[in-house]
This record gives C-alpha cells, sequence and structure tokens, in this order.
C-alpha cells in the first residue's frame, strides 16, 4: 500500500483497496459523495450496502472522533471490509452483517448515511432513514438505475428533506493503446443527496 494514502482523502485511489468481487463504488464517485456529505470529525455515520467498504474506509478517516457503521448482507463482503478496515487502520469502523433496515432497526441516531446498495429494500430503508437521521443530518442515495435513482429523489425531496441535490456523474478514464489513448467510460452515477429538515 502506498504510505501516503492518509493525504488522499477524500478519493482513495481504487488501487489501495483489497477488492475480490465486492462491488466498489470508484474514487472519483466517493471523493464527490463524501464532498457533499461534508463529514465532520465528531458524525456518527451509517453505510448500507457496504461492498468492499470503500465509503465506510472513508468516513472513517475522515471522522476520527466518530463512529462509522457499515452494514452488509454479504458474509464475503464483510470478511473483505474486516481486511479493508485493518489494511487503513481504521479501528473504529464498526461491521454489521445483515440485511438492511432489519440488522440495525434498534439503532440511534446518525448524522449521515450512506446507501450504496439496497437489495431491493430501498423504500424500507429509506424509510429507517426517515427517523433515523438527525436533523441537519444528510443522506446521500448512489444510484446506477434510474428507477432506484427516481425513488431516492421522490423520498429525499419530499417535506422531510431540504436542499436535495441530484447530480449525475460519468467519469472515463485512461488506457494506453499503443502510442495513444483510449477514454473508456464507466457506468454513470446519480447521487442524490437531501439535508433532513
Amino acid at each position: 500500500m502506498n504510505e501516503n494514502w492518509s493525504w488522499r482523502v477524500p478519493g482513495i485511489p481504487d488501487s489501495e483497496f483489497l477488492r475480490g468481487k465486492a462491488p466498489m463504488t470508484k474514487e472519483e464517485v466517493r471523493a464527490v459523495v463524501m464532498c457533499k456529505l461534508s463529514v465532520q470529525k465528531n458524525d456518527h455515520i451509517i453505510d448500507i450496502g457496504a461492498g468492499t467498504g470503500s465509503f465506510s474506509i472513508e468516513a472513517s478517516l475522515l471522522a476520527p472522533d466518530g463512529r462509522v457503521l457499515a452494514v452488509e448482507s454479504d458474509p464475503e463482503s464483510c470478511a473483505l471490509i474486516e481486511r479493508n478496515k485493518t489494511r487503513f487502520c481504521t479501528g473504529r469502523l464498526e461491521i454489521r452483517e445483515g440485511v438492511a433496515p432489519d440488522c440495525i432497526a434498534t439503532e440511534g441516531m446518525f448524522d449521515k448515511v450512506i446507501i450504496g446498495g439496497s437489495g431491493k429494500r430501498l423504500p424500507d430503508i429509506l424509510e429507517w432513514v426517515r427517523t433515523h437521521l438527525k436533523k441537519g443530518g444528510i443522506a446521500a442515495v448512489t444510484a446506477i438505475t434510474l428507477e432506484t435513482a427516481v425513488l431516492a429523489a421522490r423520498e429525499l425531496g419530499s417535506k422531510e428533506y431540504c436542499h436535495c441535490d441530484v447530480t449525475s456523474l460519468g467519469v472515463s478514464k485512461g488506457r494506453r493503446v499503443g502510442a495513444s489513448t483510449m477514454m473508456l467510460a464507466n457506468n454513470p452515477i446519480t447521487i442524490v443527496c437531501a439535508t433532513r429538515s
């Protein structure tokens, strides 16, 4: 691992994470989401559908005096998050294996919520967020489908929230082809963020 990774938050390079088969949000998207969340050092943060734990790792580094809870239903992904937690020395990161929102039903209030994966339970998760996000707290949903983006925008655009922001982010990366560089596009991501009224 590059010893200079700490100064790169947010947007730790993808290559720094152990990947396995778990999905991972690309570094450029993570950087934008973290900036929109405006993470503070004492924040309580939950990352639902944590995958490799890349959001959770970045949040832990940005909130060293807070609490970060990574929620993931896949056991292999949870093991991978544990390995990335060790790799980045983020001791305050908690990992919860289970299906949200069932496995977090009794949790307290959070300052920031990240929803990266919902396993087709986004309406239930957003209802949980409505009652567990502190006033003034920020929720962010990253969506790869239009249906997920529309559902998130509808809920986070309701009177329960203010400052709903919808951003479509398309990132292309250069790849060398002989003596030239070809730009290859990643899948576009829609980021829906809103502040609890």
